[in-house]
């Protein structure tokens, strides 16, 4: 059964000099963005710390047995698409001016940023003055 959870965090993978490992261990509920041809890259995006929400396998290339194995071990779904890697982060940027932020999830990290980091006080003080 696959996790309805939502990727909180859209990562391209092998992207920078600390690797897909380094980059993609310090977020949690990602999205990994792999070029369909680098089971290396995937492969570190599976199992990297923390929890990979889904695989982006781009190019139009389909990941190979191994790497669809340990996918379906870990319950993350791989999804397939025609657009290189670059293309497909764009278009997934344009996402976020359409998604709509109802979702409990959402709203229970946004309260929990506003009570960390909001002083209420102060913003009234400013607001009232």
């Amino acid at each position: 059964m696959l996790r309805a959870d939502a990727a909180a965090r859209i990562l391209p993978a092998g992207v920078g000099d600390c690797g897909a490992d380094g980059a993609l261990g310090i977020h949690d509920n990602r999205a990994a963005i792999v070029r369909g041809d680098r089971p290396d890259l995937q492969m570190s995006a599976l199992s990297a710390p923390g929890r990979t929400a889904c695989l982006v396998a781009t190019n139009g290339i389909a990941p190979i047995e191994y790497v669809r194995y340990e996918a379906e071990q870990e319950e993350t779904p791989i999804i397939m698409v025609e657009t290189d890697t670059l293309d497909t982060m764009d278009r997934l940027d344009t996402l976020i001016d359409g998604s709509r932020f109802d979702h409990p999830r959402k709203q229970e990290r946004f309260a929990a940023l506003l009570t960390e980091h909001l002083d209420l006080p102060r913003l009234i003080a400013a607001i009232t003055d």
